[in-house]
Formats: structure tokens, C-alpha cells, sequence
């Protein structure tokens, strides 16, 4: 610590960080009982000692390790947000995130064991997914529908006075709930049949439906997103990070409202422009 101190007064760095669990973004606050993003600048540096990261919690070890496969979900959404929304899209920082992720999960054993070169793979890959949402201005990358589940549990159990999980423990899960419900969803819609909600669904996504479901076919299915969570130590499913099957329901109808300019297909599928 002694050392980092006298190099960022030697570099005039105003802003630092010393992790000591594998870092993440923390613009978004609990405000008066409410989940809402505030700006925030990011630090000039950061110091990562896989050391001190080796001996971190295995539970936020693991969290770190569901907030990164919440990426398979957000880069999903962010293709759809710039397909039918008109979002912006930068394939550039898109690819980067991708990489990252794509390397966690090859060393998804790794990080479980909490072995040094496991967890630098780790760390890494969540500064960059960071330096992403960075170079882009915005959080699509990295942020869809599985962390606007995340919020909405987050806001239930703080309702409730109910205890806290781990943010990246609820996206992992999330992220495995999203990717299942699309599924079905986009399945519904392609039927030639479809009717009801399913057939509004197939209506907005039109001509593009059918390279939509593909793109969701190139991501793991929900129970291999579970599977890489055991592998790395962590809860696989909303129950236990207690989180029941009526909170799930609801947060599936309702938590696109908490990012109502995000256009991800949860948005879509709720009938919400």
C-alpha cells in the first residue's frame, strides 16, 4: 500500500483503486429504496494484488464470476436494442467484452479453485468489461435484462428487509432465468400459429425474428449458465440466493421498467416501446 500511495502522488493520479476482491462497476445506486444509475468517472488506475485476490470470499469470487457470464444476456440485448430500437452499437467494444467473457468461461475451473492465474483471468476480464462500458459512454455491453432482474430483487429484499446478495450472485442467476424465458418466448413467436402475446412479440421483432433467434441460439442454454455457476462455487438458481418463484414472475413482467430507455427484448416481450 505504501508503495501504491507514493506512485500515484508521483503520477498525480487523483483517482485509484486497491481491489481487494475482483472489481466491478458501482454507478448504480440505491437511492431512497430505489435502483437508479448515477454517472460516476472511473478511476485513473486501478491495483489488483492476486495475492490479496487469492484469499477473497469464494461467494464474492463467485459473484464476480456470475456478473461476468450476465454478458452472454447483455451482448444479446444490446443486438437487439440496436436491431429493432435503433440503439447504438459498437461492434469494436462489443468484441471486447465477448473476448473477455469467452476466457472466463474457459477458465471457469480455475476460478473456482481460486487458483492465482484463475483469478487474474478473473480480474482481468472485469476491468475490461469496465474499460468497455468505458470506451462506449454506456453500459449495454455489460448490462441487460439479467441485471434489471438483479435490481428488482435488489429493491424487493430491501422492501422486505430482507438481507442483501451479492450483486454478481444475482446476475449469474439472473442471467440463466433470462436466457430461459427468451427461449421460450422467441420459440412462441416463430410458431406459424402463434397467437396472443407471442404473436404481438413476433409483430414487433418482424423480418428480424428469425436472425434474433438465432443470435439467442449462439448463447449457452439456461442449464449450462447454471452449470459454469456450480463449477465456480456459486448459486445457480434464484431460490437459493432466496429469491422465490413469485418474486421471479413478477420481476419478469416489471423489470424492464426500472431502465425504461434500455430496448432489450424483455422490454419487448412485455409490450413496452
Amino acid at each position: 500500500m505504501r508503495h501504491i500511495r507514493r506512485a500515484c502522488r508521483s503520477s498525480r493520479c487523483r483517482r485509484r483503486r486497491l481491489s481487494t476482491a475482483s472489481p466491478r462497476r458501482g454507478a448504480p445506486l440505491l437511492i431512497r429504496g430505489d435502483k437508479i444509475t448515477v454517472p460516476a468517472i472511473g478511476p485513473s488506475a486501478i491495483f489488483a494484488d492476486t495475492d490479496i485476490l487469492t484469499q477473497a470470499p469464494g461467494a464474492m469470487v463467485a459473484a464476480g464470476f456470475g456478473d461476468m457470464l450476465g454478458k452472454y444476456t447483455s451482448l444479446f440485448d444490446w443486438k437487439v436494442g440496436h436491431a429493432i430500437g435503433g440503439e447504438d452499437y459498437d461492434p469494436y467494444v462489443a468484441k471486447l467484452t465477448a473476448m473477455a467473457l469467452a476466457e472466463c468461461v474457459a477458465n471457469v475451473e480455475a476460478i473456482g479453485d481460486r487458483t492465482p492465474a484463475g483469478i487474474e483471468t478473473l480480474t482481468r476480464a472485469l476491468i475490461v468489461s469496465g474499460l468497455a462500458m468505458l470506451i462506449f459512454g454506456q453500459s449495454h455491453s455489460a448490462s441487460g435484462a439479467e441485471h434489471h432482474l438483479s435490481h428488482y430483487w435488489e429493491m424487493e429484499l430491501l422492501r422486505t428487509g430482507r438481507r442483501q446478495v451479492l450483486h454478481g450472485a444475482k446476475v449469474g442467476a439472473a442471467c440463466a432465468v433470462i436466457a430461459e424465458h427468451y427461449r421460450i418466448w422467441l420459440g412462441q413467436a416463430a410458431e406459424p400459429q402463434a397467437s396472443g402475446p407471442a404473436a404481438a412479440l413476433a409483430l414487433r421483432l418482424g423480418d428480424r425474428l428469425p436472425e434474433i433467434a438465432g443470435w439467442l441460439g449462439e448463447l449457452p442454454d439456461a442449464s449450462r449458465i447454471r452449470e459454469l455457476l456450480r463449477i465456480a462455487g456459486g448459486p445457480a438458481l434464484p431460490e437459493a440466493l432466496g429469491i422465490g418463484a413469485e418474486l421471479v414472475a413478477r420481476s419478469l413482467r416489471e423489470a424492464d421498467e426500472i431502465r425504461p430507455g434500455r430496448k432489450t427484448l424483455l422490454r419487448l416481450i412485455n409490450g413496452r416501446p
